[in-house]
């Protein structure tokens, strides 16, 4: 799987938010494969916030 690493790895690579369920039924497996994930306290304080609106479990990911 990609790696996950801090915000300030690499700013200058383009980065781009996804809404999505990791590995989940998106039919998108090489995609989250590929990505690279950056964690930071707050997009995880967004997602305990983030309001689902069906059963996938969705988060909010910062990739490049």
């Amino acid at each position: 799987m990609g790696t996950t690493t801090g915000y300030a790895a690499d700013q200058h690579a383009p980065q781009l938010l996804v809404i999505g369920e990791r590995d989940g039924a998106t039919n998108s497996h090489v995609f989250w494969e590929q990505a690279h994930f950056h964690n930071s306290p707050e997009l995880a304080t967004l997602n305990q916030s983030f309001n689902h609106f069906d059963l996938l479990n969705d988060q909010i990911y910062l990739i490049s």
